[in-house]
């Protein structure tokens, strides 16, 4: 029962997140408009990125270490979990701090000189406080996270609208915000201090800990971002930061759908584990089949239903601008049932123990998107991007499917 409420909880905060995420969006896309919000839009996609390095390397191998560790290590195991954290910031604040002040001009044609410093603020105060969100999460706080969450998203949302309203706001003044933000939650997020201790042997034993489990989650977070966002990138450099805005703004409608799918993780990976352990192979391949369809048929409803209405929806969060793009929307939307059939076969084949395969298919799909990518873009434009994104979607989807069902029958 108890199990069950923390759940409840966590997929509430998810909510809350993507909501506050959506909304701020929404404002953003107001108040900044199309071509500032592309460039936006253009940094948080490597926000995101670094997030992803974050949960590979750090976040994910705490949460499958953790529950080892016995009551008289565990503030040492944290605390050493935290040092790397410390020093992951140190060393990605150095890092794009001195490519956006030297070198992010020879790439692209922004001009970003005022953002350099407050973006690489973003990187650590974010990291910090993700840290810290999945630090109480695996000690059980999730009530005081929700309340954290809301507030942080509250206070941003309000200051976004004071700023522009009262005094002046652009990006610069924007990621200050976030940066401030982000910092106060980690401030607000106390009770983890109360969780680490701190010694030299842990921290290193802590690295080695952490390279042993996420050496390949940390290759499969590369490769999954490139399958999908680089897509979104060349869009951005091929066809400018307007179209970026547009794409970053449907992808965001679809973005509120998301709690859906990372609810996934917490109902459908022990459950598998458990029907292979307690029964066989047969019936973990019979559950998987009777969810996928489940699972599809819902998606595929709930993209259907955005579909119909997409002119509207676009119209009604973004004006008549952005609504003239409505099959944008409604091609993207399409994808979300495709990502809701990948969990499965990766499921199964965690239950088997054979994660290579989900890092081949992101590997396959991301070199494919290297390939490709500008290509597509230069030649058709918002048709190429759209077309890529779907094939590289289908890539991962064979190629995790073909890798399930031949592991499967060799078990």
């Amino acid at each position: 029962m108890k199990k069950n409420i923390n759940k409840i909880l966590i997929f509430l905060d998810q909510s809350i997140v993507s909501l506050g995420n959506f909304l701020i969006t929404i404002l953003l896309l107001k108040f900044l408009g199309l071509n500032q919000f592309g460039i936006f839009s253009f940094f948080w996609i490597f926000l995101l990125l670094i997030q992803s390095l974050q949960l590979a390397y750090i976040i994910s191998p705490m949460l499958s270490n953790s529950p080892f560790q016995n009551n008289s290590n565990i503030k040492y195991f944290y605390g050493g979990i935290f040092l790397q954290q410390i020093l992951l910031c140190l060393i990605i604040f150095f890092l794009i701090f001195i490519f956006l002040k030297y070198f992010f001009n020879i790439f692209f044609s922004y001009n970003v000189l005022n953002l350099y410093l407050p973006f690489s603020l973003i990187l650590v105060s974010s990291q910090l406080f993700q840290f810290c969100r999945r630090l109480l999460i695996s000690l059980g706080y999730t009530k005081l996270l929700i309340i954290v969450d809301f507030f942080i998203y509250f206070i941003l949302i309000i200051s976004i609208i004071i700023f522009e309203q009262y005094y002046y706001l652009d990006l610069e003044v924007i990621f200050w915000q976030f940066f401030i933000i982000f910092f106060i939650g980690s401030l607000l997020l106390y009770k983890t201090i109360f969780y680490l201790n701190f010694s030299i042997n842990n921290f290193f034993l802590s690295i080695k800990d952490n390279w042993k489990i996420g050496k390949w989650l940390l290759l499969t977070s590369i490769a999954q971002w490139f399958s999908g966002n680089l897509w979104i990138v060349n869009a951005g450099i091929i066809l400018g930061p307007y179209y970026l805005g547009i794409i970053r703004a449907c992808q965001t409608i679809i973005g509120i759908l998301n709690p859906i799918l990372q609810s996934f993780e917490n109902i459908f990976p022990k459950e598998v584990s458990k029907i292979l352990k307690e029964k066989n192979k047969y019936h973990m391949h019979k559950y998987l089949i009777i969810n996928i369809i489940k699972v599809f048929s819902i998606l595929l409803i709930i993209s259907l239903i955005i579909i119909l209405f997409s002119k509207n929806i676009l119209l009604i969060f973004y004006g008549s601008d952005i609504s003239n793009y409505s099959f944008l929307l409604s091609y993207l939307v399409l994808i979300f049932p495709l990502i809701g059939l990948q969990y499965f076969p990766q499921y199964g084949l965690r239950s088997l123990s054979k994660t290579f395969p989900i890092f081949l298919s992101y590997l396959v799909s991301s070199l494919f998107t290297i390939l490709t990518s500008r290509y597509f873009i230069n030649e058709f434009g918002l048709n190429g991007f759209i077309s890529g994104m779907y094939l590289s979607t289908l890539i991962i989807l064979l190629v995790t499917y073909i890798s399930f069902y031949y592991h499967l029958k060799k078990f």
